[in-house]
């Protein structure tokens, strides 16, 4: 489906261009009953469905179709009353309106929806009034195949009346004559004043059941949602900003996430909005708050919150500088509650993303890394590399979950992740006051931050809250982050090279969180990886299996395959991560690259390889891949000096770099462990010697 956000006025202009010949074509009209029961449904946004809405209708169901009336550019009306089948009525909050029609074809066609008050000049005849209440935006929407379809509009705000009202809908352009487009009625016979049409505005509205062309015989069905009057006890909306952080630097996109905590069952949207001048530009809405709620009981349910995504690398009038951001909760009865902060955005960032070799290719001779940035400015990219550790562990404790309760597996997970970041340097995070918490102490205290015993578990966005409450108690030393969706690199980037400590929400039949406490080797054969989580149902440092999916990743646990769908990060200053910088580019004329002869590295190791861009007003950026060194793709065995044959002058090589401290092997120092023990010695010159003279295998490398 797709729309225009055009003004019903815009529509109800065409009305000028409509001929009164139009009455003519209402002449060939014929009835027909529906037999089919199929009815298919097209909404332009998702349906707030609360216990208190009540579908506003007074027709008796669809027995007739009507041939022939409908003719574009124009307008029903349909009278309705929320005392008449609402409970409680008054305030009524009419959302959505929507009049099924049935169609023998596809087609597209335009409409909208409006409320208009009634006159009551007559007052046993309820006739549309001229004041319009609200309306809505126009709409091109997709009828795919022949068949019964109701069609929800929604208005643009919520309309809240005390009276009976009239629904209208307007039919514009429909772009396929012979789709026999049709409005439907039931077969009350004693309905007049309920239906009116207008197409010509010399005519003005007709009552559909009574009028000089087709008497229809019954009432048009036309009716609307709305939320009813004890909804005005609802709690008004609350909003407070998740991420990004208040005065953060942020790259060309992100993800606005916030946080409605009112509690509130009848919020409408979260609207986005950025100030440029002194005005605010709306960047979106959200209709669909549904929350992950990750209880370890049962199956998630997934979804993201209130949250946005926005590249504003791709809005013209977002330049470098500081923005004010607005984020705004609205309920169904149009109450809203707003949040303005501030954050730097730069949508040309200064990164030397690495284009080749891709993540995990394996690399050992001299070979070119390339790089691409859209920063017109960067001035310097540098390169650095720091090994990956075939068994890597950030040497986190473990936690019974049973000794606290099913639903307190984020509390566990954070918990742990507190006590290893307190380990370095930061101790005094482990207290609340003058106490120094154990880790079991820190998992209680941390759930009253996310309000797992009341809500029996937590959303994401309570326990995102939780910390962030939790984080302004310890003097805000953490820095707090979180990426949905991640994948493997992301996860051991993060982890073992940026020194973040990391907690996984897992969706499928586990719906829980988890500490990852490190990895176990690199790839295995079948392309899936092992990770180390302390897992809270033993209590004990686990190795599991993670496989790649193509968005984001998912780990074998608790006998099923469980995706991945959200990962928090907390780390603290000091993080050394011994990176080894081997080069730079200064001159972006040939584009931003650097050809690299490896040093001294350990075969089938993987090492992180970095790049560090500057600009020239010092703002820099990172980008970070994983390749792996193995040189036997490119020497063969034991061919030192890279003749094409392993012999005498390969030992003599190698003699001369033991002995003398000589050139190295071609491909690198790591060749010279020819006995693969790792170490580099005289027992690798006895080994190879061996080798030449037949008594001993092939060398490593």
């Amino acid at each position: 489906m797709t729309y225009r956000k055009l003004f019903i006025f815009l529509c109800i202009a065409l009305f000028s261009f409509a001929s009164s010949t139009l009455a003519q074509g209402k002449s060939n009209i014929s009835v027909t009953k529906v037999n089919n029961t199929t009815i298919n449904e097209i909404r332009i946004r998702p349906s707030l469905s609360t216990a208190d809405t009540c579908i506003l209708r007074h027709d008796q169901g669809i027995v007739f179709r009507i041939n022939g009336w409908v003719v574009g550019n124009e307008l029903y009306k349909s009278y309705l009353d929320p005392s008449v089948g609402c409970p409680t009525p008054y305030p009524f909050t009419i959302t959505e309106i929507n009049m099924p029609m049935i169609f023998n074809d596809s087609t597209t066609m335009t409409v909208s929806v409006d409320v208009e008050r009634v006159d009551y000049s007559n007052p046993n005849c309820p006739f549309p009034d001229t004041v319009m209440l609200g309306i809505s935006s126009a709409y091109t929407i997709t009828i795919p195949n022949a068949g019964i379809y109701e069609l929800w509009i929604p208005l643009d705000q919520p309309i809240i009346v005390n009276e009976p009202f009239f629904a209208g809908f307007f039919i514009g352009e429909i772009t396929n004559p012979l789709c026999s487009a049709s409005v439907v009625i039931d077969d009350n016979l004693s309905t007049i004043c309920m239906s009116y049409n207008v197409w010509d505005d010399t005519l003005g509205f007709i009552d559909l059941n009574n009028n000089e062309f087709f008497n229809f015989p019954g009432q048009l069905v036309l009716y609307a949602s709305g939320i009813t009057g004890g909804n005005s006890l609802e709690p008004t909306p609350q909003v407070s900003l998740l991420s990004p952080a208040m005065n953060d630097s942020l790259y060309k996109t992100v993800e606005i996430w916030v946080n409605e905590n009112s509690g509130s069952s009848i919020i409408d949207y979260v609207s986005f909005a950025y100030e440029s001048g002194a005005n605010y530009i709306e960047i979106g809405r959200d209709y669909d708050g549904t929350q992950a709620f990750r209880d370890g009981v049962t199956t998630g349910n997934g979804g993201n919150g209130y949250s946005l995504n926005w590249d504003f690398s791709t809005v013209a009038a977002v330049t470098e500088g500081i923005y004010n951001i607005k984020v705004t909760a609205v309920d169904t009865l149009g109450r809203e509650a707003s949040e303005i902060f501030s954050i730097f955005l730069e949508p040309t960032p200064p990164i030397g993303t690495i284009t080749s070799p891709v993540n995990e290719a394996v690399f050992c001779p001299s070979f070119d890394i390339l790089m691409s940035s859209k920063d017109e400015n960067l001035s310097t990219i540098s390169l650095g590399y720091k090994r990956a550790e075939p068994d890597f562990s950030i040497n986190s404790q473990t936690l019974l979950l049973s000794d606290f309760g099913d639903f307190y597996s984020p509390a566990v997970a954070a918990a742990l992740a507190v006590e290893v970041l307190s380990n370095r340097g930061y101790s005094y995070i482990m207290r609340d006051g003058f106490n120094t918490l154990t880790v079991a102490q820190m998992t209680t205290h941390l759930a009253g931050f996310m309000n797992i015993v009341q809500n029996s578990g937590a959303s994401d966005e309570s326990i995102y809250q939780g910390l962030k409450t939790f984080n302004s108690t310890v003097g805000s030393t953490i820095d707090l982050n979180y990426q949905r969706f991640p994948n493997y690199l992301d996860l051991r980037s993060k982890i073992e090279f940026n020194g973040q400590v990391m907690m996984i929400g897992l969706g499928g039949t586990s719906n829980s969180w988890l500490l990852i406490d490190g990895f176990n080797g690199n790839k295995l054969l079948n392309g899936s990886y092992q990770i180390k989580i302390s897992n809270p149902l033993t209590a004990s440092i686990e190795i599991v299996e993670l496989r790649n999916l193509n968005v984001g990743c998912e780990i074998f646990y608790e006998g099923a395959w469980q995706p991945l769908e959200i990962a928090i990060t907390m780390s603290v200053p000091g993080w050394n991560k011994e990176l080894v910088n081997f080069g730079a580019d200064f001159n972006r004329a040939d584009g931003w690259s650097f050809n690299w002869t490896p040093p001294n590295l350990w075969q089938n190791y993987y090492y992180f390889i970095e790049t560090k861009g500057f600009d020239q007003t010092g703002m820099s950026g990172f980008d970070v891949t994983m390749l792996q060194y193995d040189c036997t793709q490119f020497y063969a065995a034991g061919d030192f000096n890279n003749d094409g044959v392993a012999d005498i002058l390969d030992l003599d090589l190698l003699i001369v770099y033991f002995t003398t401290h000589g050139p190295p092997p071609i491909g690198g120092d790591a060749r010279a462990d020819t006995n693969c023990d790792g170490y580099l010695n005289i027992t690798d010159i006895v080994y190879f010697a061996n080798f030449i003279f037949g008594a001993a295998a092939t060398p490593c490398y």
